[in-house]
């Protein structure tokens, strides 16, 4: 109505004959663009789910939950997707609803490295060889100006969970903004009106002729968790600077880091640096500086935190149930299809050794297993029947773990 509102305001200014029925024609002729453009762009937006890994210490048993939604864009015809870190971090399984379909899907880079995290990640769709996409590299948001109409698309309150994502339509209310409220690096992007609500994140920004403009991120609200018209999304040439190092096979980066605490000056009329972090780029008496990741300052400055057992999403399973006995640790269960099961382990095996490591407790085993990554062959010793085997096994991730399929 707002759009009907503004064309016949426009049609009285001109003094056209019959204004209504002009502005009624030009909102029709906008209604059928914005469905061609919707039409042509929504096979590659996708509704994710990221599930939680559950995991009993005492009894091996693994399970997935959902742990939050989603949206992404299919950015590459072999199924890239563009989402948030916010999104998909601390993922079990990922699953990705398209129109075309459901498919598993798995963190491949993102920008969380620094001390603040950038909010860009890049998933990888399996299950087909190729999908609709909308090319990463076209696109610019640098021509957007306040005003600009826009198109948000994605999953929000889970509502697109059939793979059909959902529109919101807006202006651009603001460009070069920054945020950084919920620990995730926000600078130089778009704000925008368009509505914007959980589910919505990591889905893209079009303008109303379907160019791709950015991917959406954070909302504001002093209300809870809905929209209050104050939505952020990074815009795609400033994604374009990372898009070539994400692809790279597990290259997770970050924003550059540079050193610098900042303050204002007191009229606020630029910014005061009031201290440099030792061993970071020199500022000093010069403008020009290399930034440095943040990764190689904490290395560097002797900060880098000690080594640790892997996070879920990227730990070995067995794909087996356990029990503790006196005499050890012994299968209750397979799971069909698992690690355990394509080794031709069974219910009832005595678990002795993995690799060179006695596994006489539950804790000893899962200590163990904790360092291992999925797909890592392993040896594994064993008792049946009386008698001591060996089988070697590749272990399983996550989601064949708890039997829901690779």
């Amino acid at each position: 109505m707002r759009i009907l509102g503004l064309l016949l305001l426009a049609a009285l200014a001109a003094g056209q004959e019959d204004p209504l029925a002009q502005a009624r024609a030009r909102v029709k002729a906008l209604e059928s663009e914005m469905e061609a453009v919707i039409a042509k762009v929504a096979p590659a937006v996708g509704a994710i789910t990221n599930y939680m890994a559950l995991f009993d210490e005492k009894t091996g048993k693994v399970a997935v939950a959902p742990r939050s939604l989603g949206s992404g864009l299919v950015v590459t015809a072999d199924g890239f997707m563009l989402t948030n870190v916010h999104v998909v971090e601390g993922a079990g399984y990922l699953t990705v609803a398209l129109p075309g379909g459901t498919y598993p899907a798995k963190l491949h880079a993102d920008t969380s490295e620094g001390a603040v995290k950038g909010d860009i990640a890049l998933i990888k769709l399996g299950g087909e060889t190729r999908f609709p996409y909308v090319d990463w590299r076209v696109g610019d948001s640098k021509g957007v100006e306040p005003g600009t109409f826009v198109l948000a698309l994605g999953n929000p309150h889970g509502h697109a969970l059939d793979g059909v994502p959902m529109a919101t339509l807006g202006i651009v209310s603001g460009k070069g903004r920054a945020a950084a409220e919920t620990g995730f690096l926000y600078v130089d992007v778009i704000q925008t009106d368009a509505e914007i609500n959980p589910g919505n994140s990591g889905g893209p920004l079009f303008d109303i002729e379907g160019r791709f403009l950015g991917i959406n991120g954070l909302m504001n609200s002093r209300q809870g968790r809905s929209n209050s018209g104050v939505g952020f999304a990074i815009p795609v040439d400033q994604v374009r600077l990372f898009m070539k190092t994400l692809l790279k096979e597990g290259e997770t980066t970050g924003y550059g880091f540079h050193g610098i605490d900042v303050g204002s000056t007191p009229d606020e009329s630029g910014a005061l640096v009031v201290g440099v972090q030792g061993g970071s780029p020199r500022n000093a008496k010069t403008a020009k500086f290399r930034l440095a990741s943040f990764a190689e300052w904490k290395e560097s400055a002797g900060k880098a935190g000690p080594a640790g057992p892997l996070p879920l999403a990227e730990r070995g399973f067995l794909g087996a149930e356990w029990t503790e006995e006196r005499t050890g640790v012994r299968l209750a269960r397979v799971v069909p299809g698992a690690a355990a099961d394509r080794a031709k382990l069974l219910a009832g095996d005595l678990l002795l050794r993995v690799e060179k490591t006695d596994v006489p407790t539950a804790k000893a085993l899962v200590d163990c297993l904790a360092t291992i990554p999925k797909e890592a062959k392993v040896k594994v010793a064993y008792e049946r029947d009386g008698r001591k085997r060996e089988a070697v096994l590749v272990l399983s991730g996550v989601a064949e773990a708890a039997g829901i399929g690779k």
